[in-house]
């Protein structure tokens, strides 16, 4: 009969939007924020947001002259801005071109999050290793002064020399397994302070114990 008829088609309907009322989440996580409210009306916005820390992955640009340089699988390192520690990483994708409107490469660097010490939004300071260099110096990453330019770090050594110190700016690049790479600033032969450089100024005399 026609009322049979309707009957089955508001049947079939109330299960479509059933099937519809539910959200599956593309991976396993843990749900971050709520936006959706109970009796709210279904909208273009987000419902939730759900992370999975397993492994981070930092979206970083990079200047044009690195095009080419940077591949898949390079190693890399993050230095967090909260805590100033390093996480070691690789380089996971990289662009073949340059964005038309910023001028910049885009690379996307994983770094495994085993420890459980990286949280998604976390902000800092990428390096890759484009380049490996039998000659480059480096030193003890605590052996860094660190001052504020701006919105940028600049860093500067505490070097010695004939018993007087001299405050040296420097430019860093890789960091690895407690070692900073100095890529200028610095000679071979210079000896830097590595204990009490934060409590030294320009031309102090000081007694280097061995």
């Amino acid at each position: 009969s026609a009322q049979l008829v309707a009957a089955q088609a508001q049947y079939s309907q109330a299960m479509s939007m059933a099937e519809n009322s539910f959200v599956n989440s593309p991976f396993d996580g843990v749900v971050g924020r709520v936006w959706a409210r109970e009796g709210n009306m279904a909208g273009g916005g987000p419902l939730l947001s759900i992370s999975n820390a397993s492994t981070i992955r930092a979206s970083i640009l990079l200047p044009e002259r690195y095009l080419g340089q940077v591949q898949v699988g390079q190693p890399a390192v993050v230095e967090l801005a909260s805590t100033r520690q390093n996480y070691p990483g690789v380089v996971s994708a990289a662009s073949s071109s340059v964005d038309p409107v910023s001028g910049m490469i885009a690379v996307t660097v994983e770094f495994n999050n085993a420890s459980g010490e990286l949280y998604p939004g976390q902000s800092g300071r990428v390096a890759i290793g484009v380049a490996v260099s039998d000659n480059a110096l480096s030193v003890p990453e605590i052996a860094l002064r660190r001052s504020a330019a701006g919105s940028a770090l600049e860093y500067s050594v505490a070097v010695e020399s004939a018993g007087t110190v001299s405050i040296v700016p420097v430019e860093t690049g890789i960091r690895s397994g407690g070692m900073v790479e100095i890529v200028s600033g610095l000679s071979t032969g210079d000896r830097v302070l590595v204990a009490g450089q934060h409590l030294v100024a320009e031309g102090e005399r000081v007694e280097v114990q061995e």
